[in-house]
């Protein structure tokens, strides 16, 4: 039995992207393949995830001050935790890495390098333009430094976005080690819904009027004041935001906005097949995945200019362009009222654009992708 440790900052039950991708090639792999065994080592600062036939959770000791100060998602391994991560990558045969840029990832690298064990990265995130000069300068000094280093020195280098991938190659020493593989889905759950069950559930979620969706954390980077704005000026469409974090648009006091927490899975698949449009604005991501799954449930997206080039073959299935700047405000508003004075549902929109996911981003292709590559290590 071939023995992988997959090692993430968090578990999924912290709920961010980079866990539930995770996550869910986790749970696939070994639904295709019983011969793999997955050691799951994240900082225990979440509930552990749910039982999974082959494969074991192993928390690590680690402290999450970072994320409350800053706030910035980055837990600290205690000394026994790294100790902990040693004997994981000692007892495994190949080492599958989310994200670089984590400490524990860093320590699960280098560990993995000493022992001669064989390395996967699948790096979802690229340069992030944060406001603060520090945070930029420091991430973008990672990226070439460390960041290149990891990810030319790794057996396998998969990318979720070809914005990030373009992002990195530019200073990656080696570059036959690259994959493109997207995120996956589950389209059984992410799927359209018929008329008399999105009436149900627009009963159900008290949906009226025009509505625009946005799932993700409530934080700078997912372009949260961007929506603010937008919400000031188009007062009669409601702003439904499903998620949470550190910013928190009740604080706006804009009757528009409607926050929806706690929802996951079938429910957030709900919320996707009764809205009019996903908008997302974000920024420093490779190609997020609820972009994926609203277009999997039929739903058109408002999306920023860096989205698009994460996964280019989405140009010409969206609403429109909207941007992570707030400087340009005006330019999402002309695209939002464009969206407008256009926009009629159609069913057949919704099936073209459910058809797409499916043929792009089921988890029967993206798993079959991820095999080759575990296979081609072994």
């Amino acid at each position: 039995m071939t023995k992988i440790l997959l090692s993430t900052h968090y578990y999924n039950t912290h709920r961010g992207g980079v866990e539930i991708v995770a996550f869910n090639i986790a749970k696939n792999l070994l639904k295709f393949c019983d011969s793999y065994q997955i050691n799951w080592v994240a900082s225990n600062c979440d509930e552990i995830p749910q039982n999974i036939s082959n494969m074991k959770y192993i928390p690590i000791k680690s402290t999450n001050f970072i994320e409350k100060i800053l706030p910035f998602p980055y837990p600290i391994p205690y000394l026994s935790g790294i100790k902990t991560i040693f004997k994981q990558v000692k007892k495994s045969n190949i080492i599958h890495i989310h994200d670089f840029l984590y400490l524990q990832n860093i320590i699960s690298f280098f560990f993995a390098k000493y022992l001669k064990k064989k390395i996967i990265i699948t790096q979802h995130i690229g340069f992030i333009p944060y406001k603060n000069s520090f945070f930029r300068f420091f991430l973008n000094l990672l990226n070439k430094t460390l960041g290149q280093y990891m990810l030319s020195k790794a057996d396998r280098t998969i990318f979720i976005s070809h914005q990030v991938q373009k992002y990195f190659e530019q200073f990656l020493k080696i570059k036959n080690n690259i994959e493109f593989i997207p995120n996956g889905l589950d389209t059984s759950i992410y799927k359209v819904y018929d008329n008399d069950k999105k009436l149900e559930l627009k009963e159900k979620y008290n949906f009226n009027g025009i509505n625009f969706l946005f799932v993700g954390r409530f934080t700078e980077k997912k372009g949260l004041f961007i929506i603010k704005e937008l919400a000031k000026h188009f007062k009669n469409i409601n702003f439904i935001l499903a998620g949470w974090g550190y910013i928190n648009p009740d604080d706006w006091k804009l009757a528009n906005i409607r926050v929806i927490s706690g929802l996951q899975g079938c429910e957030i698949a709900e919320l996707y097949n009764i809205s009019d449009a996903l908008i997302l604005a974000s920024y420093g991501e490779g190609f997020p995945l609820v972009v994926q799954e609203a277009m999997a449930c039929g739903l058109g997206v408002l999306v920023s200019n860096e989205i698009i080039k994460g996964y280019p073959k989405i140009e010409n299935l969206i609403y429109g362009k909207i941007s992570g700047n707030i400087n340009e405000i005006n330019q999402s508003i002309e695209t939002l009222n464009k969206f407008l004075n256009n926009y009629q549902h159609s069913t057949a929109r919704s099936i073209e654009l459910s058809n797409f996911a499916k043929e792009n981003w089921d988890f029967d292709i993206i798993i079959e992708k991820y095999l080759n590559v575990f296979k081609s290590l072994r």
